[in-house]
């Protein structure tokens, strides 16, 4: 959950002064006059997408349902925890991710609904990256050598052999 707070008081700010409150006041005005936390309470929450206050240990965020209001998300303790178990993708899954939702909806619906989309994606980024780190290994081993002669001719390779490696991966697991 702290990875997903973040100190932004630019977005917090311009977020609380869109919420119209009666007399035509904003939220903004609520925390200049201390009827919410001041400032250094407030954090943007990249997960949720709005703003949250701490206090203590209890973690507060904005309503979605109803404007202005905020709700409890839970304590540190329970949103640490809940953030553990979150799947991150990195860039092999977010691009196996978006191909399923392009190109094979109805394959990627019925992995949605079966719970199995982000498991399969992070699945086949694991095997890609395992597969690059390999792959790259084994093509670079001619050029071991090279990396003392000429470094920027090993780096050269170096960079060309990694994208066809990414592309080879892009063929057999990320397209198929």
């Amino acid at each position: 959950m702290l990875r997903d707070l973040v100190r932004d008081n630019r977005k917090v700010y311009s977020y609380l002064d869109t919420v119209a409150l009666p007399n035509n006041r904003t939220l903004v005005n609520e925390v200049m006059d201390g009827n919410l936390p001041s400032w250094e309470h407030w954090y943007w929450n990249r997960y949720e997408k709005a703003p949250c206050y701490v206090m203590g240990d209890e973690v507060y965020c904005m309503s979605y349902d109803t404007v202005g209001e905020f709700y409890l998300l839970g304590t540190m303790e329970d949103l640490e925890e809940e953030a553990s178990h979150r799947i991150q993708l990195g860039p092999w899954g977010q691009e196996r991710l978006k191909y399923l939702n392009d190109y094979k909806y109805g394959v990627a619906f019925g992995m949605l609904c079966r719970g199995e989309l982000w498991e399969h994606c992070k699945e086949v980024e694991e095997e890609a990256n395992d597969r690059q780190f390999n792959m790259v290994l084994e093509r670079m081993r001619p050029y071991e050598a090279l990396k003392d002669k000429d470094v920027f001719e090993y780096c050269r390779i170096f960079n060309n052999e990694t994208e066809s490696v990414k592309e080879i991966i892009r063929k057999e697991l990320i397209y198929s």
